[in-house]
């Protein structure tokens, strides 16, 4: 396996929330090293669930979920936390912009919330190349707020990519996006920007956006369904 890239495996899953009567049950899913997948269905249906489930923001109530071969459902908190900023991307459906921060400083974030990191001149000068390849260069100075919702969007996508990530999770990351700028935005996901190979899980509910992807996992209400492979 090359060191860029990672997998996903989840073995034996069942989570449920403490309100409600929502259950999902994953008996076993494997995402190969640099596996494009997306994962759609109707709400409710444990998109964003299964999402955080693989990215170990949530922990399993039984099973267990590894990202390559680190058992993150198995870590404290403070160890899963590290895990994702050193090597996994994320767009979360609320982007979680810091409002406070220039664009160019919730860029730069993952590079002061982990000392693995160093925000040097190599990092914002990607920073640079990242948003102007997104389109939002000339926002780098202003703040969230001053911002529209489709170019919030493509902050969040722009931050998911800069560290390089082994592994991405997007969370309906185009929502707001016209057609182009989506399919635009879909590629960094996919490439990083620069030819390399991550391994992505993207939530979707557009389905042209999915043909670029090596498969697609359709959740139902009751359980996962497959199209164009299986499970494992």
């Amino acid at each position: 396996m090359e060191p860029t890239q990672a997998k996903v495996v989840l073995q034996d899953v069942r989570f449920s929330y403490r309100e409600g009567n929502f259950s999902l049950e994953v008996p076993e899913l494997k995402i190969n090293a640099g596996e494009k997948v997306a994962l759609t269905g109707p709400s409710g249906s444990g998109k964003t669930t299964l999402l955080h489930l693989a990215a170990g923001i949530f922990q399993p109530h039984r099973g267990a979920v590894w990202l390559d071969q680190f058992p993150i459902s198995q870590k404290k908190p403070i160890l899963r936390r590290r895990f994702r900023i050193r090597h996994i991307g994320m767009v979360f459906q609320e982007l979680e912009l810091l409002e406070y921060l220039t664009v160019k400083e919730n860029l730069l974030l993952p590079y002061r919330l982990s000392p693995e990191l160093r925000p040097d001149k190599l990092a914002r000068t990607r920073a640079h190349e990242l948003a102007r390849h997104a389109g939002i260069e000339s926002t780098l100075d202003r703040y969230p707020a001053q911002l529209s919702q489709g170019e919030r969007q493509r902050v969040a996508i722009c931050r998911a990519v800069i560290t390089k990530p082994r592994i991405i999770f997007a969370d309906e990351p185009t929502g707001n996006l016209d057609p182009a700028t989506s399919g635009q935005c879909v590629a960094l996901l996919r490439d990083r920007g620069e030819g390399a190979e991550p391994t992505l899980m993207m939530v979707t509910h557009d389905r042209s956006l999915t043909d670029g992807f090596d498969r697609v996992i359709e959740l139902d209400q009751s359980f996962m369904t497959m199209n164009k492979a299986s499970v494992g």
